[in-house]
């Protein structure tokens, strides 16, 4: 893809998402994308972390974090202490939510975890009729429950 295909491409999304009744921005005021732990190392949150406490501070730093439950507590702390070495870029817009989905590689396993523990009904159905050949897991019930006592965005989080 050019250059010229991408910015063509990005102002026709950028165009849909207003259409949808969104507002969107776009910031050069992007820092240079530093990883997430040396942001909570300045709040003295340091390795080893406690999860609720870290999921806190993400939470105060307007990151939630989404599809968590087919994993227990010490698999959700590996993930997110990985995801913390990742060079994350953070405009200077106070509003701005970022989302941490667990599932969101787009990986085979993640589509197929997403198919058996949080798609809807008619997810799974439209899900079949785009991709017929698909062997759609059996659903079932995620093995924890924590995703509803997950900050959301722009609440309050008491620590």
């Amino acid at each position: 893809m050019t250059e010229d295909d991408r910015s063509a491409r990005i102002q026709e999304l950028e165009g849909e998402i207003r259409a949808r009744g969104a507002e969107y921005e776009i910031s050069d005021d992007l820092d240079e994308g530093i990883p997430l732990r040396e942001r909570l190392a300045a709040r003295d949150c340091v390795a080893p972390y406690d999860l609720w406490k870290l999921i806190a501070y993400l939470a105060e730093m307007n990151i939630v974090i989404e599809n968590t439950n087919h994993l227990d507590d010490a698999a959700l702390l590996e993930f997110l202490v990985a995801f913390l070495e990742e060079p994350v870029a953070f405009p200077d817009l106070p509003d701005l939510v970022m989302h941490i989905d667990v599932l969101g590689s787009g990986s085979e396993e993640d589509i197929n975890l997403y198919l058996r523990y949080y798609a809807s009904d008619d997810d799974r159905q439209e899900w079949m009729r785009e991709f017929p050949a698909y062997d759609m897991p059996p659903r079932r019930m995620p093995p924890f429950d924590r995703d509803r006592f997950l900050p959301k965005a722009h609440e309050e989080v008491i620590s």
